[in-house]
């Protein structure tokens, strides 16, 4: 049987725009922190695009240069499976964050 682990991601924009965030998981279970795809998506003509994707660090914190353009932004962490499929790492989006220059 198969476990799940809730998990949220946060996303805040840094000046010439970086991307920093940290993946945490709600029950403790790191492995669903370190080393998560995450991916910056941003909104253009009414769908999220993805502009930039980057990997989570042992303690789940990640940091992306991207492309310096006014608009919304959002972090998503994908679904993971892990342990032959013993454990699941669901997948979460960052509330939406705007930039403006």
């Amino acid at each position: 049987m198969s476990k799940t682990h809730p998990r949220s991601v946060t996303l805040s924009l840094k000046k010439h725009l970086r991307a920093k965030g940290v993946v945490s998981v709600g029950d403790g279970f790191t492995a669903c922190t370190a080393s998560v795809p995450v991916k910056i998506q941003r909104r253009i003509s009414g769908n999220w695009k993805s502009v930039g994707s980057t990997t989570t660090d042992a303690s789940g914190s990640y940091s992306k240069k991207i492309k310096d353009k006014p608009g919304k932004y959002r972090a998503k962490a994908t679904k993971v499976v892990l342990n032959n499929g013993v454990d699941i790492c669901l997948g979460d989006t960052s509330p939406a964050r705007t930039h403006k220059h």
